[in-house]
């Protein structure tokens, strides 16, 4: 199994991304701003062959999408849909 310093490049990555979110750069520019420049870094890193630190930063980029992301809200057709399909199937 991968250790989370192998993957991230840090011991726990939530404590690490809770520190990078008390940040000027995230107060300013939200979450999205924080990973596009984590990405830039990645960027940066890939250029001068530093490969393994790059697909770090892009692994802390990737947690960083899925801990701000929110799920769609359900619409009522969808809701329905799922319901008329529960009946079906019981007859």
């Amino acid at each position: 199994m991968v250790s989370m310093k192998d993957m991230f490049g840090v011991d726990d990555v939530d404590a690490f991304v809770k520190q990078m979110e008390e940040t000027p750069l995230y107060h300013l520019g939200g979450p999205g701003m924080m990973i596009m420049s984590i990405l830039s870094d990645a960027q940066e890193l890939i250029e001068v062959g530093r490969k393994n630190e790059a697909r770090q930063y892009i692994n802390v980029a990737k947690h960083m999408v899925l801990r701000h992301l929110k799920p769609p809200e359900p619409t009522r057709e969808l809701l329905s849909n799922i319901a008329r399909n529960r009946k079906e199937k019981k007859t």
